[in-house]
């Protein structure tokens, strides 16, 4: 579709609070044009699904709109002078860090955090993507580990930092922090760091979710957001994942008219089995020709 990527390069050059009415209007104007005026055949939520969810992928522009965000939040996870805009938010936050403020929970974040308009924005659709997978007011466990340094008095975590230990995930199993030998054996952490240690292991056994509720079917892709905010380089392209993972965010996973078939004895239709049947009638009719 021509106009997607017009749309899209307004989102990400101007990254502002857009009217939801603004795009409900263009979205409007999307679906007079698929039905070429008649009234509609098949509600606009079961189109917008992705052709592997047995959708036909017209675009969704409020999860676009947000996708278009959360890609400007993993980009300001890249090393400075990277992106200049990305420089100037974070200056911006000085003397307090803009990262450590996005993966810090609401209650543990700054209280007088000076920002941008377009940084707060972001963190508003930040704290929404953790929302659904955190407990209210505990940290991730990709949160940079230099963040719980804010809980306790005369905690500097610089030193592990500069050994590895980058995120919390890097010291932790989904059962608690790990040993202290076994960190000294992967990241050479000298013995003097123990008490730093126990200050680490009581603040996480506080503060941290260890074992996130992730939905299974949103499993691969919200773990590949995370890890791209911590990848050097960065990974380029992450606006289709997060318009994936915005997309099932907002849309039941199982609709009525499945629901129906289900009862009646049909199996449970899979992800698979839609696009097998997408790929048999690829060519079929001019609506899977493109």
């Amino acid at each position: 579709m021509v106009l997607l990527p017009k749309i899209l390069n307004v989102f990400r050059m101007l990254p502002i609070q857009v009217p939801p009415q603004t795009l409900k209007n263009i979205q409007a104007i999307i679906a007079r044009f698929i039905w070429n005026k008649a009234k509609p055949h098949l509600h606009i939520t079961i189109l917008q699904q992705l052709q592997s969810r047995g959708g036909l992928g017209p675009p969704k522009l409020t999860s676009y709109y947000e996708a278009a965000i959360l890609d400007s939040a993993i980009r300001y996870h890249a090393p400075k002078h990277t992106f200049q805009w990305a420089d100037m938010e974070s200056d911006r936050s000085k003397p307090h860090s803009l990262l450590h403020a996005m993966w810090s929970p609401k209650t543990h974040r700054p209280p007088k955090l000076s920002l941008y308009p377009t940084s707060v924005l972001m963190l508003k659709y930040w704290d929404r993507l953790m929302a659904t997978i955190t407990e209210i007011g505990k940290f991730f466990i990709h949160a940079p580990i230099e963040a719980l340094a804010r809980l306790t008095p005369w905690l500097s975590l610089k030193t592990w930092t500069k050994y590895g230990v980058k995120i919390i995930k890097d010291i932790c199993t989904q059962k608690g922090i790990k040993p202290f030998p076994a960190l000294q054996t992967q990241y050479n952490i000298p013995n003097s760091c123990i008490f730093q240690y126990l200050q680490v292991k009581s603040v996480i056994s506080t503060h941290v979710t260890l074992n996130p509720q992730i939905q299974p079917y949103r499993l691969k892709d919200m773990t590949e957001i995370f890890s791209r905010c911590h990848k050097s380089p960065l990974k380029p392209k992450a606006l289709s994942l997060c318009y994936r993972t915005n997309l099932d965010y907002n849309t039941p996973r199982s609709f009525t008219y499945v629901q129906k078939w289900e009862k009646e004895g049909i199996p449970t239709i899979t992800d698979s089995h839609w696009l097998s049947a997408l790929t048999a009638l690829s060519g079929l009719t001019s609506c899977f020709s493109h």
